[in-house]
């Protein structure tokens, strides 16, 4: 954060003229690179694990990808009545960056899930299971991966989608895994962005039928259950 708050002033002070979706390309992308550079360089004077980029494209499990999109949409319903709670007016930042065009878009659905499941999951969530165990150590990373987004109903969503992630990378050990399930998910939310024009309780629009939203948010807690007791087993039996 600090970062791209630096490499942002930088180019407000000397390149004005640029649009707002390009300096938000540059900031992101540009704090992205030294953050992961400073993450490699620390890593050998000190016992942090720094996960391989290096991408195995034949690793990648098309049916777990599918099956984790569909858990963070089950958890972005089943979360979705606390967003309630939380006033419209913080939605208005998150509005304003989504319209900036075609660069803000590639950093939220290029860039964006490459540089941050490295960072979040890779490294923060991998050395908090060291030090915390498993369990505390996913919810931990999630909570951090939530609120380094900010805008408090964006940080309620990442900090879901951030359990979903940090279950599946490690029980898969798979970075480009969770990388592709961001993937999709980011360009998904851009896509709903581009029919609704809003970020407000989209998923409103795709449940208007009081019925087929409880079906839906039922269904989606069963599915959270089912998923967070598999992981807990799984935990339970490696120990």
């Amino acid at each position: 954060m600090t970062a791209n708050m630096a490499v942002s002033w930088l180019i407000a002070r000397y390149f004005a003229e640029l649009s707002n979706g390009v300096v938000a390309f540059i900031s992101y992308s540009s704090s992205a690179l030294l953050t992961t550079i400073y993450t490699f360089a620390i890593s050998r004077v000190t016992h942090i694990s720094v996960p391989s980029l290096k991408i195995e494209i034949r690793k990648l499990n098309p049916r777990l990808i599918v099956a984790g999109f569909v858990l963070i949409l089950a958890i972005n319903i089943v979360i979705s009545p606390l967003e309630e709670f939380i006033p419209d007016v913080y939605l208005d930042v998150l509005d304003k960056y989504m319209n900036y065009g075609f660069w803000a878009m590639l950093v939220a659905v290029a860039v964006a899930p490459i540089f941050e499941e490295f960072l979040f999951r890779g490294v923060i969530q991998t050395n908090l299971i060291a030090h915390f165990g498993v369990i505390k150590g996913i919810i931990f990373g999630a909570v951090i991966f939530g609120a380094m987004h900010i805008v408090p109903q964006q940080a309620l969503n990442a900090a879901g989608v951030g359990l979903i992630l940090g279950s599946i990378y490690y029980l898969t050990g798979s970075l480009n895994t969770v990388i592709a399930i961001h993937f999709i998910n980011n360009g998904f939310t851009y896509l709903l962005f581009m029919l609704f024009s809003d970020t407000n309780q989209l998923e409103e629009y795709l449940f208007e039928n009081t019925t087929i939203h409880i079906i839906a948010y039922a269904t989606s807690l069963i599915l959270l259950i089912l998923a967070g007791g598999r992981v807990i087993y799984k935990v339970k039996s490696e120990k």
